[in-house]
């Protein structure tokens, strides 16, 4: 099997005796061949390929996560006013999976299946992945949601944001919401 190495640590510290969740991997490996697909701009086996993840890996890395958590919550004792609100570690890949199965079938113009993968990116992220909200955003926008739009768009900044930290790009993305945001809330009053 391939060995996830974005969550090698969690998973040896989980999994130490090696038994690793088969459908874990094969639900990665999914994701990682619709990456592939997506980038060579094949959305249809993309979003094929992503929803093979989501059915192999779902589960796995929901438990592989509730694991990490308990772990964690033993090894500190850090109040819920301390913690930052982050993407669980170990459902990253499925939150850039469903994102990325958002926008996929955004390009299909199946708007309705990538509002709900988008809706799931962000769910699974406990709302802290920008990336996801930026995509929940554009989606809403195409589907002339200015309601979802708007309140996507808070959702965004609302986020704390280390900005030295970002890339050119990142900035350029968030002035850009902020600008949508603001045109937003002006055609509202």
């Amino acid at each position: 099997h391939k060995r996830i190495s974005s969550e090698e640590r969690i998973i040896d510290l989980l999994y130490s005796d090696g038994a690793v969740n088969a459908n874990l991997v094969k639900g990665y490996n999914f994701g990682a061949a619709g990456d592939e697909a997506f980038e060579k701009k094949n959305y249809g086996e993309a979003v094929k390929f992503y929803e093979d993840a989501v059915s192999f890996g779902f589960r796995p890395a929901i438990e592989l996560q509730d694991k990490r958590d308990r772990f964690e919550q033993k090894r500190t004792q850090k109040s819920n006013a301390q913690k930052q609100r982050t993407t669980p570690v170990a459902l990253e890949w499925l939150v850039r999976v469903r994102r990325n199965e958002a926008l996929a079938k955004m390009e299909l113009n199946d708007l309705d299946g990538a509002m709900l993968a988008a809706h799931a990116a962000c769910n699974i992220s406990k709302n802290a992945s920008p990336e996801s909200i930026i995509v929940l955003a554009r989606i809403c926008q195409r589907k002339e949601d200015v309601d979802g739009e708007l309140q996507a768009l808070k959702n965004l900044f609302e986020l704390p944001v280390d900005e030295n930290k970002l890339s050119v790009q990142e900035k350029n993305d968030r002035r850009l919401a902020g600008i949508r945001m603001q045109r937003l809330q002006f055609q509202q009053q």
